[in-house]
């Protein structure tokens, strides 16, 4: 066991006994003092449209977060509320949108209860993090299923410690019913060296649902050892930042990095090569190279080099010398005849390369052959 990891289970051993459901005795003031970004930025939206925001704690207790300059004396309706979960579900507080005039349009309200649910669980994601920030904390989305998302807490030996409310819907789901010291490996496959980056603040893997093989995207945050709970200093509201709503963009780099490891289809690889070899006399058009996968020429050049090991053009002028010496063993043409056939500029241009690239002239090469 290394140091750092002493560290970790000494902190965890101390704590473990404090832990407990720690959301449910997370009051109003501090879910606020917590969230502060997440509101600013919901506020700021709501503004823009004459709207303002406000949270009700679970005793039906408010505090206006962006509607003072729509109350001055003018009755506000609640256009939309939404809950803010604890693990097991139950409402920590309802986030409301206010305004004057009320819902004009369905599509509104859609549009409404998205973002104010979207900013409901990123305050939510917060809590549970400062909750748990003494202990590795996950998360999880599903690739084919983005609306599946898990928040888990891990101790070191990749035990569940906690379970956000909508992983726990998912476990049920499965058939399994959550408890702490549920093992990590019951619900993904994982390779334990894995998840952890030694003293790395954050691992990204791409992990398989145990059983079904369903791909999830996680993310997993380090503990912060020297915290207190409930902390709200700027280094513990960066640790303690929301990062459900990145996973998509982290997963969308991985499989970029991915298509691009693997280079050019198969199917495409052969019709490049084909219409290189049947252009070498005409000319090579590389963008529409690049057109006929669907890719930039940026893009383009890097699965080329992926998959021959070279950039197109060295590639091109490779074919070139290839069929430069089919026509001197196989063919009486002279040497401007088979420099024009193969594409090149002229028999001068023919002669530089094919002795960059074979160590002696064509008209040696030919003699050699015959």
């Amino acid at each position: 066991m290394n140091s750092h990891d002493g560290e970790v289970r000494r902190v965890e051993s101390a704590t473990n006994a404090q832990l407990g459901d720690r959301s449910a005795s997370l009051t109003l003031a501090q879910l606020i003092a917590s969230s502060r970004e997440e509101i600013a930025q919901l506020s700021g939206v709501l503004r823009k449209s004459g709207r303002g925001a406000v949270i009700r704690g679970a005793d039906g207790s408010v505090l206006p977060v962006a509607a003072a300059e729509l109350v001055n004396g003018a009755r506000l309706v609640e256009d939309v509320s939404v809950p803010i979960r604890d693990p097991q579900g139950k409402p920590l507080a309802f986030l409301g949108v206010l305004s004057r005039q009320g819902i004009n349009s369905q599509q509104t309200e859609s549009l409404l209860f998205a973002i104010s649910e979207s900013a409901a669980n990123a305050i939510a994601e917060r809590c549970f993090r400062i909750s748990y920030r003494k202990h590795w904390v996950m998360a999880a989305q599903c690739i084919m299923d983005p609306e599946k998302c898990m928040l888990l807490a891990l101790d070191r030996d990749y035990q569940v410690v906690a379970a956000d409310f909508r992983s726990q819907q998912i476990l049920t789901c499965r058939g399994m019913k959550f408890a702490p010291g549920l093992a990590l490996s019951a619900i993904f496959r994982i390779a334990h060296s894995d998840l952890r980056g030694g003293r790395c603040f954050e691992t990204f893997n791409r992990l398989l649902g145990d059983g079904d093989e369903i791909p999830w995207y996680a993310l997993t945050t380090s503990p912060d050892l020297g915290a207190s709970y409930f902390e709200y200093s700027d280094r513990a509201l960066l640790h303690s930042r929301p990062r459900m709503e990145t996973l998509a963009s982290f997963g969308e780099d991985d499989a970029t990095q991915r298509r691009e490891s693997a280079g050019i289809p198969p199917r495409s690889l052969r019709r490049i090569k084909e219409c290189i070899d049947e252009g070498l006399e005409s000319g090579v058009d590389i963008g529409e190279l690049a057109k006929s996968i669907g890719c930039s020429l940026s893009h383009f050049f890097r699965l080329f080099r992926t998959s021959f090991g070279m950039p197109p053009h060295r590639y091109l002028m490779h074919r070139r010398i290839v069929f430069a010496q089919q026509l001197l063993t196989q063919t009486d043409l002279d040497l401007a005849c088979i420099a024009l056939k193969a594409g090149f500029a002229d028999q001068s241009h023919l002669c530089r390369n094919f002795h960059r690239f074979m160590g002696l002239p064509p008209g040696a090469f030919r003699m050699r052959q015959r």
